[in-house]
């Protein structure tokens, strides 16, 4: 089984244009799930959306 690729938060805020502060607002409000490992935090292909 492959690996699944994991962003971090400021590869994510370059890819779409928006500041590491606008993730972690995505994130405080539950709409991206981030994993924490040392002092880096990573998403993973799988996002969560709430309706």
């Amino acid at each position: 089984m492959k690996a699944e690729p994991s962003f971090t938060i400021s590869d994510l805020a370059r890819e779409f244009d928006v500041t590491t502060r606008t993730i972690r607002f995505y994130e405080d409000q539950g709409l991206l799930e981030l994993s924490q490992t040392g002092a880096a935090a990573y998403l993973q292909p799988h996002v969560t959306v709430s309706a």
